[in-house]
């Protein structure tokens, strides 16, 4: 799988989990969160929707810590099936 940062971009975006995007924040606010995120899509020839869902709520709560992020494994299972399906 070859994860496109752009592609990213536009799903955490939809998926807006901090509430930044709706709030007015610019389209690249998840911009470094999505690079991360494609870089372990990208390093990672096999891995399940589970590791990544643990690899996106790492990257958010490195990025925001848990003050601004509430981790819950749930919605980012929902986002790792998502961008599994959107990058295959």
């Amino acid at each position: 799988m070859n994860a496109n940062k752009e592609k990213m971009i536009s799903l955490l975006n939809e998926w807006d989990p901090i509430k930044l995007v709706r709030r007015g924040a610019p389209a690249d606010e998840y911009s470094s969160e999505a690079e991360m995120i494609c870089d372990y899509i990208n390093s990672y020839a096999d891995f399940s929707t589970d590791e990544l869902a643990e690899e996106i709520d790492d990257v958010f709560a490195y990025s925001f810590g848990m003050e601004l992020y509430t981790s819950d494994l749930d919605r980012c299972k929902a986002i790792a099936e998502k961008i599994i399906v959107d990058n295959d």
